[in-house]
């Protein structure tokens, strides 16, 4: 799991109409929440906290009475982001603007 990547999950036997939670734990953060079905099921989805520390968390799914699945996971660096541009087409451009401008100014003196 990658912090701040989004987790998904359909975890079943809940009684139905139970309020059953994800939480991510070293540091308790719960993640979503959802009612349980008639059937006794639930799918909830949250995102990894981009703050929790990389390394192994235990990821619950549980009820009111904290009963209800568990599972470790490995928490790894959010990756950042790119930014900047291509500048591999610059160079080029600049060349044909120079060759412009130096082909403008050599009419401008002819007239």
């Amino acid at each position: 799991m990658t912090a701040g990547g989004e987790i998904n999950v359909t975890v079943g036997g809940f009684t139905a109409g139970d309020m059953v939670r994800l939480v991510v734990a070293s540091d308790p953060q719960v993640l979503g929440t959802a009612v349980a079905s008639a059937a006794g099921s639930v799918t909830l989805s949250g995102a990894i906290p981009l703050d929790l520390s990389v390394g192994e968390h235990t990821l619950a799914v549980i009820d009111g009475d904290g009963s209800g699945f568990r599972q470790t996971i490995t928490v790894t660096a959010a990756m950042l982001p790119a930014t900047g541009s291509d500048s591999s087409l610059m160079f080029p451009a600049w060349l044909i603007a120079l060759g412009l401008a130096v082909l403008l100014m050599s009419r401008r003196r002819v007239i």
